[in-house]
Protein backbone atom coordinates (compact mmCIF):
# COMPACT_ATOMS: atom_id res chain seq x y z
CA UNK A 1 0.00 0.00 0.00
CA UNK A 2 0.82 3.55 -0.08
CA UNK A 3 3.16 5.07 2.61
CA UNK A 4 2.41 8.29 4.05
CA UNK A 5 4.52 11.36 3.18
CA UNK A 6 4.67 13.93 6.45
CA UNK A 7 1.93 13.72 8.95
CA UNK A 8 -1.76 13.53 8.52
CA UNK A 9 -2.92 17.31 8.77
CA UNK A 10 -5.93 16.24 11.24
CA UNK A 11 -3.85 14.84 13.42
CA UNK A 12 -1.71 18.01 13.57
CA UNK A 13 -5.09 20.18 13.88
CA UNK A 14 -6.04 18.33 16.39
CA UNK A 15 -3.47 18.39 18.45
CA UNK A 16 -3.53 22.54 18.19
CA UNK A 17 -7.17 22.79 18.97
CA UNK A 18 -6.27 20.77 22.43
CA UNK A 19 -3.47 22.75 23.37
CA UNK A 20 -4.18 24.94 26.03
CA UNK A 21 -3.09 28.16 24.91
CA UNK A 22 -5.51 27.60 21.57
CA UNK A 23 -7.95 29.67 23.71
CA UNK A 24 -5.53 32.96 23.20
CA UNK A 25 -5.58 33.03 19.57
CA UNK A 26 -8.17 34.98 18.11
CA UNK A 27 -7.44 34.75 14.14
CA UNK A 28 -6.28 30.91 12.06
CA UNK A 29 -5.42 30.16 8.66
CA UNK A 30 -5.40 26.90 7.58
CA UNK A 31 -3.13 26.26 4.23
CA UNK A 32 -1.88 22.59 2.63
CA UNK A 33 -4.22 20.46 4.83
CA UNK A 34 -3.21 17.33 2.56
CA UNK A 35 -2.60 13.61 2.80
CA UNK A 36 0.16 12.83 0.67
CA UNK A 37 1.30 9.61 -0.38
CA UNK A 38 4.01 7.81 -1.91
CA UNK A 39 2.58 5.01 -4.21
CA UNK A 40 5.99 3.21 -4.55
CA UNK A 41 7.29 3.83 -8.16
CA UNK A 42 9.66 6.87 -8.87
CA UNK A 43 10.01 10.14 -7.37
CA UNK A 44 7.12 11.78 -8.58
CA UNK A 45 4.52 8.91 -7.97
CA UNK A 46 2.58 10.50 -5.52
CA UNK A 47 -0.49 11.28 -4.45
CA UNK A 48 -2.12 13.60 -2.81
CA UNK A 49 -5.84 13.92 -0.75
CA UNK A 50 -7.71 17.20 0.35
CA UNK A 51 -8.84 17.10 3.79
CA UNK A 52 -10.45 20.35 3.81
CA UNK A 53 -13.98 18.90 4.20
CA UNK A 54 -12.39 16.96 7.11
CA UNK A 55 -11.20 20.15 8.90
CA UNK A 56 -14.60 21.61 8.53
CA UNK A 57 -15.75 18.59 10.51
CA UNK A 58 -13.08 18.65 13.20
CA UNK A 59 -13.85 22.33 13.29
CA UNK A 60 -17.56 21.72 13.48
CA UNK A 61 -17.50 18.86 16.05
CA UNK A 62 -14.47 20.39 18.51
CA UNK A 63 -16.33 23.66 18.21
CA UNK A 64 -12.53 25.42 18.47
CA UNK A 65 -13.62 28.66 15.87
CA UNK A 66 -15.74 30.42 18.87
CA UNK A 67 -14.04 33.65 19.11
CA UNK A 68 -12.24 33.33 16.59
CA UNK A 69 -12.42 37.08 14.49
CA UNK A 70 -10.54 36.16 11.37
CA UNK A 71 -10.37 32.43 9.16
CA UNK A 72 -8.77 31.03 6.36
CA UNK A 73 -9.17 27.65 4.87
CA UNK A 74 -6.86 27.96 1.86
CA UNK A 75 -7.29 24.38 0.97
CA UNK A 76 -9.84 23.25 -1.96
CA UNK A 77 -13.73 22.08 0.25
CA UNK A 78 -16.42 21.33 -0.96
CA UNK A 79 -19.78 21.62 -0.53
CA UNK A 80 -19.74 18.95 2.29
CA UNK A 81 -17.46 20.57 4.50
CA UNK A 82 -19.60 23.54 4.04
CA UNK A 83 -22.58 22.23 4.89
CA UNK A 84 -20.63 21.01 8.36
CA UNK A 85 -19.18 24.39 8.88
CA UNK A 86 -22.70 26.36 8.30
CA UNK A 87 -24.35 24.27 10.69
CA UNK A 88 -21.50 24.29 13.77
CA UNK A 89 -22.89 28.15 14.16
CA UNK A 90 -19.58 29.34 15.70
CA UNK A 91 -19.09 32.14 12.87
CA UNK A 92 -20.90 35.12 14.35
CA UNK A 93 -17.71 36.27 15.77
CA UNK A 94 -15.57 36.05 12.27
CA UNK A 95 -14.69 39.47 11.06
CA UNK A 96 -12.44 38.58 8.60
CA UNK A 97 -12.48 35.47 6.12
CA UNK A 98 -10.30 34.12 3.43
CA UNK A 99 -10.72 31.05 1.24
CA UNK A 100 -8.78 29.78 -2.01
CA UNK A 101 -10.38 26.95 -3.22
CA UNK A 102 -13.71 25.28 -3.29
CA UNK A 103 -17.05 24.81 -4.38
CA UNK A 104 -20.47 26.03 -2.46
CA UNK A 105 -23.40 26.78 -4.22
CA UNK A 106 -25.66 30.04 -3.96
CA UNK A 107 -27.64 28.83 -1.12
CA UNK A 108 -24.57 27.98 1.05
CA UNK A 109 -22.86 31.52 0.05
CA UNK A 110 -25.41 33.41 1.02
CA UNK A 111 -26.22 31.46 4.49
CA UNK A 112 -22.30 32.55 4.83
CA UNK A 113 -22.73 36.03 4.59
CA UNK A 114 -25.95 36.09 6.70
CA UNK A 115 -23.38 34.12 9.57
CA UNK A 116 -21.14 37.01 9.58
CA UNK A 117 -22.72 39.80 11.09
CA UNK A 118 -19.56 41.98 11.97
CA UNK A 119 -17.87 40.41 8.69
CA UNK A 120 -15.35 43.42 7.35
CA UNK A 121 -13.67 41.46 5.40
CA UNK A 122 -13.67 39.24 2.59
CA UNK A 123 -11.54 37.04 0.48
CA UNK A 124 -13.77 34.77 -2.69
CA UNK A 125 -10.40 33.70 -3.79
CA UNK A 126 -10.41 31.68 -6.67
CA UNK A 127 -14.40 31.49 -7.08
CA UNK A 128 -14.72 29.92 -3.80
CA UNK A 129 -17.32 31.92 -3.48
CA UNK A 130 -19.01 32.93 -6.45
CA UNK A 131 -19.51 37.02 -6.05
CA UNK A 132 -22.70 37.40 -7.97
CA UNK A 133 -24.20 35.10 -5.27
CA UNK A 134 -23.46 37.20 -2.42
CA UNK A 135 -22.88 40.99 -3.33
CA UNK A 136 -25.96 42.02 -2.91
CA UNK A 137 -26.08 40.68 0.64
CA UNK A 138 -22.44 41.86 1.87
CA UNK A 139 -23.10 43.97 4.67
CA UNK A 140 -22.18 47.47 5.03
CA UNK A 141 -19.22 46.52 7.83
CA UNK A 142 -17.68 45.35 4.80
CA UNK A 143 -14.94 47.45 3.82
CA UNK A 144 -12.09 45.55 2.14
CA UNK A 145 -12.85 42.88 -0.45
CA UNK A 146 -10.12 40.38 -2.54
CA UNK A 147 -11.07 38.39 -5.40
CA UNK A 148 -14.13 37.65 -7.40
CA UNK A 149 -15.43 38.26 -11.16
CA UNK A 150 -18.65 39.60 -12.20
CA UNK A 151 -19.61 40.29 -15.42
CA UNK A 152 -22.49 42.97 -17.13
CA UNK A 153 -25.18 43.64 -15.27
CA UNK A 154 -23.81 42.04 -12.40
CA UNK A 155 -20.88 44.74 -12.33
CA UNK A 156 -23.47 47.56 -11.50
CA UNK A 157 -24.88 45.80 -9.11
CA UNK A 158 -21.72 45.47 -7.14
CA UNK A 159 -20.67 49.23 -7.90
CA UNK A 160 -23.94 50.44 -6.54
CA UNK A 161 -24.19 48.13 -3.36
CA UNK A 162 -21.02 47.31 -2.43
CA UNK A 163 -18.64 50.61 -3.57
CA UNK A 164 -19.85 53.03 -1.44
CA UNK A 165 -18.33 51.43 1.74
CA UNK A 166 -15.25 49.57 0.97
CA UNK A 167 -11.63 50.69 1.69
CA UNK A 168 -9.65 48.46 0.13
CA UNK A 169 -9.85 46.48 -2.67
CA UNK A 170 -7.56 43.38 -4.25
CA UNK A 171 -9.51 43.04 -7.75
CA UNK A 172 -10.31 44.98 -10.86
CA UNK A 173 -14.38 44.46 -10.52
CA UNK A 174 -15.82 47.20 -11.55
CA UNK A 175 -16.09 49.39 -14.57
CA UNK A 176 -16.28 52.65 -13.31
CA UNK A 177 -14.93 53.79 -9.72
CA UNK A 178 -17.31 56.58 -9.37
CA UNK A 179 -19.25 55.35 -6.45
CA UNK A 180 -15.89 54.30 -4.55
CA UNK A 181 -15.58 57.57 -2.47
CA UNK A 182 -13.88 55.94 0.68
CA UNK A 183 -11.73 53.43 -1.60
CA UNK A 184 -8.13 53.95 -0.06
CA UNK A 185 -6.14 51.34 -1.31
CA UNK A 186 -6.52 49.25 -4.86
CA UNK A 187 -4.49 46.69 -5.54
CA UNK A 188 -4.80 45.60 -9.05
CA UNK A 189 -2.27 44.34 -10.28
CA UNK A 190 -3.43 40.56 -11.93
CA UNK A 191 -5.52 42.64 -14.08
CA UNK A 192 -5.08 44.23 -17.62
CA UNK A 193 -6.20 47.33 -18.78
CA UNK A 194 -4.80 48.81 -21.29
CA UNK A 195 -6.21 49.51 -25.00
CA UNK A 196 -9.89 49.70 -25.83
CA UNK A 197 -12.68 48.34 -23.97
CA UNK A 198 -13.50 44.76 -25.82
CA UNK A 199 -16.21 45.81 -27.92
CA UNK A 200 -15.90 49.73 -27.96
CA UNK A 201 -12.50 51.08 -29.37
CA UNK A 202 -13.64 54.29 -28.41
CA UNK A 203 -13.77 53.70 -24.72
CA UNK A 204 -10.19 53.62 -23.74
CA UNK A 205 -10.06 51.49 -20.49
CA UNK A 206 -6.46 53.20 -18.74
CA UNK A 207 -8.18 56.77 -19.50
CA UNK A 208 -11.44 56.47 -18.02
CA UNK A 209 -9.65 54.77 -14.80
CA UNK A 210 -7.71 58.15 -14.55
CA UNK A 211 -10.66 60.29 -14.72
CA UNK A 212 -12.14 58.26 -11.61
CA UNK A 213 -13.03 60.35 -8.92
CA UNK A 214 -11.21 58.54 -5.93
CA UNK A 215 -10.72 61.09 -3.68
CA UNK A 216 -9.61 58.87 -0.28
CA UNK A 217 -7.27 57.12 -2.82
CA UNK A 218 -3.64 56.67 -0.84
CA UNK A 219 -2.36 53.61 -2.01
CA UNK A 220 -1.96 51.96 -5.57
CA UNK A 221 -0.49 48.65 -7.00
CA UNK A 222 -1.52 49.46 -10.93
CA UNK A 223 -2.46 47.32 -13.33
CA UNK A 224 -0.44 44.55 -14.72
CA UNK A 225 0.19 45.88 -18.28
CA UNK A 226 0.36 49.50 -18.27
CA UNK A 227 2.46 50.76 -21.09
CA UNK A 228 4.58 54.12 -19.51
CA UNK A 229 2.56 56.83 -20.88
CA UNK A 230 -0.50 55.25 -19.23
CA UNK A 231 1.45 55.10 -15.64
CA UNK A 232 1.98 58.52 -16.21
CA UNK A 233 -1.17 59.41 -17.27
CA UNK A 234 -3.11 57.83 -13.76
CA UNK A 235 0.07 59.19 -11.84
CA UNK A 236 -0.69 62.75 -13.24
CA UNK A 237 -4.21 62.08 -11.80
CA UNK A 238 -3.48 60.98 -8.64
CA UNK A 239 0.03 61.33 -7.41
CA UNK A 240 -0.59 63.96 -5.33
CA UNK A 241 -2.46 62.13 -2.71
CA UNK A 242 -0.40 59.06 -3.41
CA UNK A 243 1.05 57.69 0.11
CA UNK A 244 2.13 54.40 -2.11
CA UNK A 245 2.65 53.87 -5.45
CA UNK A 246 3.57 50.03 -5.72
CA UNK A 247 5.39 49.29 -8.70
CA UNK A 248 7.01 45.65 -7.71
CA UNK A 249 6.83 42.85 -9.70
CA UNK A 250 6.23 45.11 -12.84
CA UNK A 251 8.47 46.61 -15.69
CA UNK A 252 7.98 49.82 -14.40
CA UNK A 253 10.34 52.29 -12.69
CA UNK A 254 10.47 55.09 -10.35
CA UNK A 255 11.44 57.28 -13.17
CA UNK A 256 12.32 60.89 -12.30
CA UNK A 257 9.01 61.63 -13.98
CA UNK A 258 7.35 59.42 -11.72
CA UNK A 259 9.05 60.98 -8.35
CA UNK A 260 7.97 64.48 -9.55
CA UNK A 261 4.64 63.17 -9.15
CA UNK A 262 4.26 60.86 -6.55
CA UNK A 263 3.53 62.80 -3.01
CA UNK A 264 4.63 59.32 -1.17
CA UNK A 265 6.80 56.68 -1.31
CA UNK A 266 7.75 54.51 -4.65
CA UNK A 267 8.42 50.71 -4.05
CA UNK A 268 10.03 49.03 -6.66
CA UNK A 269 11.93 45.30 -7.15
CA UNK A 270 10.40 41.85 -7.63
CA UNK A 271 6.75 40.34 -6.77
CA UNK A 272 5.93 40.17 -3.43
CA UNK A 273 2.79 38.65 -2.14
CA UNK A 274 0.19 41.00 -0.60
CA UNK A 275 0.31 41.76 2.98
CA UNK A 276 -1.05 39.25 5.88
CA UNK A 277 -5.10 39.55 5.72
CA UNK A 278 -6.00 37.53 8.81
CA UNK A 279 -4.54 40.01 11.20
CA UNK A 280 -7.74 41.11 13.69
CA UNK A 281 -6.59 44.58 14.25
CA UNK A 282 -6.21 45.73 11.02
CA UNK A 283 -7.37 48.72 10.49
CA UNK A 284 -8.06 49.75 6.39
CA UNK A 285 -6.90 53.23 6.93
CA UNK A 286 -3.41 52.23 7.94
CA UNK A 287 -1.09 51.22 5.19
CA UNK A 288 -1.90 48.08 3.35
CA UNK A 289 1.06 47.58 0.84
CA UNK A 290 3.66 47.46 3.17
CA UNK A 291 5.66 51.18 2.33
CA UNK A 292 4.96 52.37 6.41
CA UNK A 293 3.96 55.40 7.22
CA UNK A 294 4.26 58.25 4.75
CA UNK A 295 3.30 61.84 5.21
CA UNK A 296 2.32 63.20 2.11
CA UNK A 297 3.95 66.32 0.78
CA UNK A 298 1.50 69.55 0.94
CA UNK A 299 2.88 72.08 -1.30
Amino acid sequence: GPDRIGPDPLAVLAALFAHPLFTRLRAIGINDAYLYEYMGGDEWDNEWTSRADEVCELIASSGKLAGMRSFALRDRFSQRGMHELLGSNLLASVERLAFDMGSVDRSQARDLIAAMPNLRAIQVGNQAIALRDIQDILPSTLVEIGGGILHYDDVTIFEAKVGPHIERMTANIPDSYATFSRLRSLDVRHAAISGPSQGDAAYQRATAFAASPLPALRELHPFADLTTDELLMIVEAFGAQLACLDLTGTHQEATPELRARVAGHIRTGPYRVSETFLEATTNTREPGLGCGLVTLRTS
